[in-house]
């Protein structure tokens, strides 16, 4: 990728970001979960013309495989642990849990395709962790962050 074409992916991302953070506040503090996920959906498809409802409903490994820049599959990671918190504040937390084990799976994902970003995958996977509810888990994404097998 070009140094244009990769300034402009990354300033997409930080308006995708931007959007994302402010659209999970608002959703969170009005009580509209349904209509926040709603506009996150058209904010990744918006500024990075992706099909995010397909993307969602795809094991996180094909998923990985669709998008082939780092930056990008680590903010998709972060947007799946954001839409988490999301269905966590509306008391959703089985598809909360659901949420954040994507998103620590798309960051293993990422940081094994794109040797870059591990650290930054690794960090925000561990804070997500830290979080507990990732029993459901599969079991290598547990062994790239470090976690014990489950009990059971």
């Amino acid at each position: 990728m070009g140094e244009f074409e990769k300034d402009f992916v990354m300033r997409q991302i930080r308006q995708l970001a931007q959007l994302v953070a402010r659209v999970v506040l608002r959703a969170r503090s009005e009580g509209q979960v349904a209509s926040g996920l709603g506009q996150i959906r058209e904010a990744v498809e918006s500024c990075l013309g992706m099909d995010y409802a397909m993307l969602s409903q795809i094991d996180p490994a094909s998923a990985a495989l669709l998008v082939h820049d780092g930056e990008v599959l680590r903010t998709l990671a972060w947007i799946a642990a954001q839409e988490g918190e999301l269905h966590e504040s509306a008391g959703d937390l089985v598809t909360a849990r659901h949420q954040r084990c994507r998103a620590v799976a798309l960051y293993a994902e990422c940081s094994e395709r794109f040797p870059g970003e591990d650290a930054a995958c690794r960090e925000a996977a561990r804070a997500l962790a830290g979080g507990a509810g990732l029993e459901p888990l599969a079991d290598k994404y547990r062994r790239w962050l470090g976690l014990p097998a489950p009990a059971p």
